[in-house]
């Protein structure tokens, strides 16, 4: 996947003007690279889906309320609106891994469960957006002139000339990292969906006649209890999973435009060693291949972050909802234990 915005943004082609609140920067860490943080950032909440139609009923739509930190004022939203905000961030983020939207269903779209599985996922996507610069019209976002490679014209990255061999041991490193994460991700999502399964049906069903067999009606309730606990903390546990597997999966194509970019250096060190390119002009293209490269290894580093904020809080508030709900448990088997005293 090497792109036309790639080639002409290495080779100098594409000539665009940054104005200064339009950069991004990159600063040096202990541990790598990493993107300034935004000072102004804030969050968007998806909430109140509901049934709409327009064409006097002869077209029906979910619509889902978006209210920002920042105002506070709601709007109103439908899932088009966030295919064509996904579609956009796609195309000018081309070395940020964008996550994705929930799957189109046609059949049961007003179905309740699932009106409520999409409200969560499509929050589950704002708020791994929140902090890209998005809230602009949509007529200025398509006529965008820094979209694909060329936005690294935006990025102000360290001065200092990277290293060849320190580049392809971090995008190696990158690659296994992301492969390996994909598939653990992979394997707590089967665990996650499985163990739902279990509350819903296995478990539930045992339960209830072991509380038919010797009429204990608080170990009936139990039986309920894992009901209730299938439709929470699995369910969001499987969220969280698909939206994090959906991030590594953007990682391939970010590799892939950054080995072609690689190649395309290397091709104009032989063109520059033929005597076909000046020193000047493989300087320019070394700085701007040194950009897109300083662009990956800090957005590696922030996904680690991200996702040790991300997974390590999910699986703190699944491990916190099992000990509530085997707490109710304990205590209802109490209550029963007092009838035989």
């Amino acid at each position: 996947m090497f792109s036309k915005s790639s080639d002409s943004y290495i080779m100098g082609i594409t000539q665009v003007s940054v104005p200064e609140n339009e950069k991004v920067s990159i600063l040096p860490v202990d541990h790598g690279f990493m993107w300034r943080h935004m000072k102004e950032a804030y969050t968007v909440t998806v909430a109140s889906p509901k049934k709409e139609t327009k064409f006097k009923g002869m077209k029906s739509f979910i619509a889902y309320q978006l209210t920002p930190s920042f105002n506070n004022i709601s709007v109103s939203r439908r899932y088009k609106h966030f295919d064509w905000l996904h579609g956009r961030l796609v195309e000018k983020f081309s070395l940020i891994p964008i996550p994705p939207l929930p799957d189109k269903q046609i059949s049961g779209r007003y179905e309740e469960q699932f009106i409520e599985h999409r409200r969560v996922q499509l929050q589950e996507f704002v708020d791994w957006m929140y902090e890209k610069k998005w809230k602009i019209g949509k007529r200025t976002a398509e006529k965008d002139p820094l979209v694909g490679a060329v936005y690294c014209a935006a990025i102000v990255a360290p001065e200092k000339q990277l290293l060849q061999s320190q580049v392809d041991m971090q995008v190696d490193t990158c690659g296994n990292f992301v492969h390996q994460m994909d598939s653990a991700v992979k394997t707590l999502s089967i665990i996650a969906t499985e163990q739902t399964k279990k509350y819903q049906m296995q478990w539930k069903r045992i339960i209830s006649e072991s509380a038919r067999a010797s009429q204990l009606v608080c170990i009936l309730a139990s039986g309920n209890c894992l009901e209730i606990k299938r439709s929470t903390t699995g369910f969001h546990c499987r969220i969280a999973y698909t939206s994090t597997r959906g991030v590594l999966g953007a990682f391939p194509d970010i590799l892939s435009e950054h080995k072609n970019a690689m190649a395309k250096k290397r091709d104009c060190e032989k063109l520059t060693g033929d005597q076909k390119m000046s020193n000047a002009q493989l300087q320019e293209v070394n700085r701007r291949t040194d950009v897109m490269s300083y662009a990956l290894m800090a957005e590696l580093s922030h996904f680690r972050t991200e996702r040790d904020e991300h997974l390590k809080g999910t699986l703190r508030e699944f491990i916190d909802a099992q000990i509530a709900f085997y707490q109710t448990i304990v205590s209802r088997l109490q209550a029963a234990k007092q009838f035989f005293e």
